[in-house]
């Protein structure tokens, strides 16, 4: 009984750990929650013609509002001139505008949303990939074999650790 009590409490603190807007929904205005379903729309059904529309209102809200930051990083973000990488960016951004709004008490770390942002692109990458076998990204492809191995987390914080501590390290000539 004992033991059974502690795995559910075990469970119960991982739950809360790795989703912890299950612990304290947030309440979000109507134009917000609107931004929240086109994500989520889009991240169920990647490569509809409706995602243009969804990507554009979500763009244009993460420009327009002062309620988050989501910074643009050329460590993480991949765009070109292909319209197929602009979509995987326009995903990046809405995977990143989601997890703002849902988690407003990590706004002064300006990284929190890197992983979230990837793997909303990931969704696009990998659709596109599917459809479509010779369209490449060398920067992409790096990001879904570390996520599929199960590496992605820790390659977001070393690299975010690698860019914290090259702006620290002192100047020499």
């Amino acid at each position: 009984m004992r033991l059974t009590s502690t795995i559910a409490a075990s469970i119960g603190i991982l739950i809360a750990l790795y989703q912890p807007s299950l612990g304290a929904p947030v309440k979000l205005p109507p134009a917000e929650t609107q931004i929240i379903k086109a994500v989520d729309r889009i991240l169920a059904h990647p490569l509809q013609p409706s995602d243009a529309a969804d990507i554009a209102k979500i763009v244009d809200y993460s420009n327009k509002t002062d309620r988050i930051t989501i910074t643009l990083d050329q460590a993480f973000v991949y765009i070109s001139e292909d319209d197929r990488d602009r979509l995987c960016f326009g995903f990046y951004i809405a995977g990143a505008t989601k997890f703002r709004l849902l988690h407003p008490e990590d706004a002064r770390n300006k990284y929190a949303d890197v992983l979230p942002a990837l793997r909303a692109g990931l969704v696009e990458y990998r659709a596109i990939k599917t459809a479509d076998r010779k369209y490449q990204n060398k920067r992409w492809d790096r990001v879904d074999q570390l996520d599929r191995a199960g590496q992605l987390p820790r390659w977001v914080e070393q690299t975010i650790e690698d860019k914290k501590n090259k702006s620290e390290s002192p100047k020499t000539s």
